[in-house]
């Protein structure tokens, strides 16, 4: 009998997995426990195991294809066997230019025009892109900020630093920002 296997919640906030890359092709035999793809989840590459003995037949997600949790990427059945037809068909991704659209591969600005009628390209995030994202936008809504400035006489600073470039001569010369990194420092320490 037959067997789907599943685009499994490979971490507990998955919501969405990309086929990396398959191990086992369809025809290939698989045992349970054998490694049939890479998964990319929320937070890492993972692997996607076989559940069941047999073949793996019907492949529907494609490399490089994100599949929602829960939905069917291929099937495992027993040799010889004939399976229907998976519900989920996989659209074949299609593969980014090597190089920038502007003349002798230059990367030019989309919105200035200088592409030659173009059309704008939405390329997809990764699994864990969209997490970074996700986080960043959560990470301002529910704490307050509050934003300080303090305005600091640099004179006294700048003379410090001259006399210091003065006696290291050779050695690394400190920026300003060290210096204000240090200033910082003390004053944090006392």
């Amino acid at each position: 009998m037959a067997t789907n296997v599943y685009m499994e919640a490979l971490s507990p906030t998955m919501e969405e997995g990309r086929v990396v890359k398959w191990h086992k092709r369809d025809g290939d035999p698989v045992k349970t426990g054998d490694t049939l793809a890479e998964v990319e989840t929320d937070k890492a590459v993972m692997d996607l195991v076989a559940r069941a003995d047999g073949v793996l037949r019907q492949v529907a997600a494609a490399e490089g294809q994100t599949v929602a949790v829960g939905s069917v990427v291929a099937v495992i059945a027993a040799p010889g066997e004939t399976v229907g037809a998976v519900s989920a068909s996989a659209p074949k991704p299609t593969a980014a230019p090597a190089r920038g659209s502007g003349e002798r591969g230059a990367v030019v600005n989309p919105r200035s025009g200088e592409r030659g009628g173009v059309a704008y390209q939405d390329v997809p995030l990764t699994q864990i892109r969209k997490t970074i994202a996700k986080r960043l936008a959560t990470s301002l809504g529910p704490i307050p900020h509050f934003f300080l400035t303090t305005e600091v006489d640099m004179e006294r600073a700048s003379e410090a630093r001259d006399a210091l470039n003065k006696q290291l001569e050779r050695l690394a010369k400190p920026s300003p920002d060290r210096i204000v990194a240090a200033a910082r420092r003390v004053l944090y320490l006392d």
